[in-house]
């Protein structure tokens, strides 16, 4: 058993103006210039996108390991989003203040124990069904339940995407 730690950065997050990653081809050397941080050479450093990408490709990869080895289980949660969060600590001040205050008034960040609480839900759950698949709350909410991510981005559920995740990433470990 296996559990990523995803995050709705992988589809992006409108209500707090995070775009998803857009990708021009999906292959394993567009996934590998995101790992060695070429991708971003010459360009302003967006460590939303930079988050969104490495989430992507990892949620990718659980789904080709779980595609490997049908007799374990592989998922991502996304734990959401909480009011601790330490992301928060790098923005402006007023941005800080809405992270913790504004944001879990508004239904847009939860206390950080629901988050583990949904990472060990997930875990301890005997459903096959879920063996695969990226498990985070749902397209049009931060406080909604948890469904299947790939049904509002089928990249997640493609066998060549996952494919290419699983080659880019083995270009850095051996």
């Amino acid at each position: 058993m296996a559990v990523f730690v995803g995050s709705e950065a992988v589809r992006g997050v409108p209500k707090l103006r995070m775009k998803g990653p857009s990708w021009v081809s999906h292959s394993a050397d567009e996934f590998a210039t995101v790992i060695d941080g070429s991708y971003f050479a010459g360009k302003k450093a967006d460590f939303n996108l930079g988050f969104g990408q490495a989430k992507y490709i990892g949620a990718l990869w659980m789904a080709y390991l779980a595609r490997q080895t049908p007799d374990r289980r592989f998922i991502t949660v996304s734990p959401g989003q909480h009011h601790r969060h330490p992301a928060a600590s790098d923005l402006p001040l007023p941005m800080r203040i809405a992270a913790k205050y504004v944001m879990p008034t508004l239904g847009l960040a939860h206390k950080l124990d629901v988050g583990a609480k949904r990472l060990v839900r997930r875990r301890n759950r005997p459903d096959p069904v879920e063996r695969r698949v990226l498990r985070q709350r749902g397209q049009h909410g931060l406080k909604v339940p948890m469904v299947n991510q790939a049904d509002f981005l089928p990249d997640l559920a493609n066998p060549s995407f996952q494919d290419n995740a699983n080659e880019a990433i083995h270009r850095f470990i051996t």
